[in-house]
């Protein structure tokens, strides 16, 4: 008999085996209890298989009190589904459970039955198909919540049986209203599956010195592309990006045309693919400094629907002090407008070069402001750019002075046709080993590290750091 849902619980840090991504934001930590509730996708043909699962988490840094049956609750049937037309669907299955015991005399006082939840305690929930336990077919975009209620107490005894038991009196028992994170996925109405070709142009970029300086580009022939599929790449690696494209590359599956090799024009071709959620990356061997670079394909691109096909841009960043860095592209279209900047920047002295490149049709004013983290100084508040069917870049020199190594933030100002619009991005940050070393840092410096993986799994250690 097939199994619909499977249930694991788990400690704390154990990240959870099925493919997922979290879409929405977590509920907030005021609660004792944190619902997260995930999907493996953003957008689903009719009766495709609906993949979600459950998280019911201790964040609140120190153990909760509650009644004995909140933790293996079923929790997978108090999901709330709501339609495209803003009708609540709720679980076809009745919830069949016993009632919460009722209270009992233990001395001159009232008690109930409890149990504690540890700090930092983790429970999974999978769900294989939603579809089993709701009626879910209306093509549009769905959203789905999970609702719950939590009795806390403050403090535990036991009964004279050995029963682990809390007492209704309590003057700080509490009760709590438990909402996951709102989760919304798209189901296409039936029909033809929509397909399109992408285009991946993969350029360097050779970019001279001072503030101003020339940027010379030229496309990269037979440089190895593949295209991923983002509901097939393990959870171990999210958030997808730089830190984690050689995992990606190396043990995760391309869709299976998603193999290609560059042409005397850069450009790699994908033909035939199905609309979803992608991310594309490239092995570049020419560089000592890094091997991958990647961008992120979305099922909301607009190029689905055109006949157009969907391209990307992966570029190579090679700066007046040799170092090379992957380039990143924001694309802005009516007249296209390119914004090339680094994926990130390893530093491995007190000084590093943060160049931007912008490539036109038509004519484009940006001004380039970059804000770095405390402890760093720029030569520069702001650079300006006008750039008119031409490349032009500006380049800042950064400073470190001391203090905390983490992602540069950006920020342009562009000007089009009487508009004006603001966009802002981070650069990432990298220390050399021996800069890391005599920091006392990792190579990611106070930013987020993915962690150590071993044959592609992640090492998941307990507090004094064993398996």
């Amino acid at each position: 008999m097939k199994r619909l849902i499977t249930y694991t619980s788990l400690i704390a840090g154990i990240v959870p085996l099925l493919l997922m991504t979290i879409l929405g934001a977590t509920p907030a930590l005021s609660e004792p209890i944190t619902l997260r509730l995930l999907a493996d996708k953003k957008v689903y043909q009719p009766a495709e298989p609906i993949k979600m699962q459950i998280e019911v988490l201790n964040e609140s840094g120190q153990s909760v009190i509650t009644r004995k049956g909140f933790w293996e609750q079923n929790f997978h049937l108090m999901i709330t589904f709501t339609d495209p037309d803003g009708k609540p669907v709720n679980s076809s299955y009745l919830q069949v459970g016993a009632e919460p015991a009722p209270s009992y005399r233990v001395g001159d006082r009232d008690a109930v039955f409890a149990e504690q939840i540890q700090n930092a305690a983790i429970r999974t929930i999978v769900i294989d198909d939603a579809h089993i336990l709701n009626s879910i077919a209306k093509n549009g975009i769905w959203h789905a919540q999970i609702f719950s209620s939590i009795e806390t107490f403050s403090q535990s005894d036991n009964d004279p049986s050995g029963n682990l038991i809390a007492y209704t009196d309590d003057p700080q028992k509490q009760t709590y209203s438990l909402a996951s994170n709102k989760v919304p996925f798209e189901i296409l109405s039936a029909g033809p599956v929509v397909r399109s070709s992408v285009e991946v142009s993969v350029d360097l970029f050779e970019i001279g010195t001072g503030s101003k300086p020339p940027a010379k580009k030229k496309p990269l022939e037979n440089v190895n592309v593949r295209l991923f599929r983002r509901s097939e790449i393990p959870a171990d690696y999210h958030p997808l990006n730089w830190k984690t494209y050689p995992l990606i590359w190396e043990y995760c599956r391309p869709v299976s045309n998603g193999s290609a090799l560059t042409n005397s024009k850069g450009v790699a071709k994908f033909d035939g693919i199905e609309k979803d959620d992608y991310i594309v990356i490239a092995y570049y061997s020419g560089s000592d400094d890094f091997k991958h670079m990647g961008s992120p394909i979305d099922a909301n691109d607009p190029d689905w629907s055109t006949g157009r096909p969907i391209q990307k841009y992966l570029m190579v960043m090679k700066k007046a002090d040799g170092k090379e860095v992957p380039g990143k592209t924001t694309k802005k279209t009516g007249s296209l407008l390119l914004i090339i900047e680094p994926e990130f920047v390893e530093w491995s002295s007190s000084q590093e070069l943060y160049p931007f490149v912008f490539e036109t049709e038509g004519d484009w004013g940006i001004t380039t402001s970059v804000n770095p983290p405390e402890g760093f100084v720029a030569d520069r508040k702001s650079l300006s750019a006008d750039v008119t069917n031409e490349v032009e870049s500006v380049q800042f020199t950064i400073t470190d002075v001391g203090s905390r190594w983490e992602e540069a933030e950006v920020t342009y100002k562009i000007k089009h046709k009487g508009k004006t619009e603001i966009i802002r991005s981070k650069i990432g940050i990298k220390l050399s080993q021996k800069l890391a070393k005599k920091k006392g840092l990792g190579m990611f410096g106070h930013t987020e590290d993915p962690g150590e993986f071993q044959g592609g799994k992640k090492i998941n250690k307990n507090n004094d750091g064993k398996e």
